[in-house]
């Protein structure tokens, strides 16, 4: 999510193995085989220094910054989101929107077949969930270990709507897309779920990363790291 004409916010697992090298990013398209879109080649990428999810169960701090190698020129399909303002909180049952490429489930007579990606960017509202609800966390069948939920997540869903895999890093938003309120904060980033492709995860639980608790370390990082390549 573009939060700047010069970085953006995604999730620590999309870019951690990535961070030594350029990656190109491709923004104003909602159609990725479109030939019309803008190409950000990163410069830099940060990863929040305390993500270290070494076993696959604990996703904290599930959150990077991307510098972009030049200024970003914004237009009416590629404009920066809003930080949420730190001590907003995140409410049972706000609603909110998040957008993603990533994999589909879809009705083929009668039958739940999954489509493994579309080439469409899509959007879902869905609805944040109780605390306690988010505390029944699923086991990694890996290792057969449960996930940890910590202050610095939140999950949201609704029956049947869920981002899935290939949306992880991507923004859930408030308020929710077509919304007359604004302008869109950037709520929450996707960070980690149940199998969202199994019939049988009936309520779209997903787990993203609660980008308020991190606003003031987005801030101080951009601000030193700004600071740094002037003094190049």
């Amino acid at each position: 999510s573009l939060i700047n004409d010069m970085w953006a916010v995604t999730a620590a697992h999309v870019v951690n193995e990535h961070r030594g090298m350029p990656l190109n990013f491709h923004g104003g398209i909602v159609n990725a085989n479109s030939s019309d879109s803008i190409v950000l080649q990163s410069e830099k990428i940060i990863i929040h220094p305390g993500y270290g999810n070494n076993d696959g169960t604990n996703y904290d701090n599930d959150i990077a910054l991307i510098r972009f190698k030049s200024r970003v020129n914004l237009e009416p399909n590629l404009t920066p989101i809003c930080l949420p303002n730190v001590s907003r909180g995140v409410a049972e049952n706000e609603q909110g929107t998040v957008s993603g490429w990533g994999s589909s489930l879809k009705k083929r007579n009668n039958k739940i077949v999954k489509v493994q990606k579309t080439p469409y960017l899509n959007y879902v509202d869905i609805g944040v969930y109780s605390s306690s609800k988010c505390e029944n966390v699923p086991t990694l069948p890996s290792n057969n270990k449960k996930m940890s939920f910590t202050n610095n997540m939140f999950c949201a869903g609704a029956p049947g709507k869920d981002s899935c895999t290939g949306d992880s890093g991507g923004p859930f938003f408030s308020p929710t897309m077509g919304s007359s309120e604004g302008p869109y904060h950037l709520i929450g980033v996707v960070s980690w779920g149940p199998n969202c492709l199994d019939p049988e995860h009936k309520d779209g639980k997903g787990y993203y990363t609660k980008v308020e608790n991190y606003v003031d370390w987005i801030k101080n990082t951009i601000q030193t790291e700004e600071r740094n390549f002037e003094l190049r």
